[in-house]
């Protein structure tokens, strides 16, 4: 399961998302749909312990990001748009 309560993360003065709270339940197909800058990305990053959030809680699997993100890096997959790619590495 997937568990957000009153998520914020502030960059700065800059406000990346506010007070989101939402659950998935496992087994479910789930979409983020929004216009850009809604906060699409900074979910996504949040939930794949990629940033974590500056106010609120996050459990995922039962996991706390903060505390267990290599647990949760192990039962969850997540592929950006853009990859992680070195531009010096060519592929023959």
């Amino acid at each position: 399961m997937v568990e957000l309560t009153q998520v914020s993360k502030h960059y700065g003065s800059a406000r990346g998302v506010e007070s989101i709270s939402f659950s998935i339940q496992p087994g479910s197909l789930v979409g983020l749909l929004g216009p850009n800058g809604a906060g699409k990305t900074t979910i996504m990053k949040i939930i794949t312990v990629y940033h974590y959030p500056s106010a609120g809680t996050v459990r995922i699997g039962g996991y706390d990001p903060v505390e267990q993100g290599i647990q949760i890096k192990n039962i969850i997959g997540y592929l950006p748009e853009n990859t992680p790619v070195y531009g010096e590495m060519i592929v023959y």
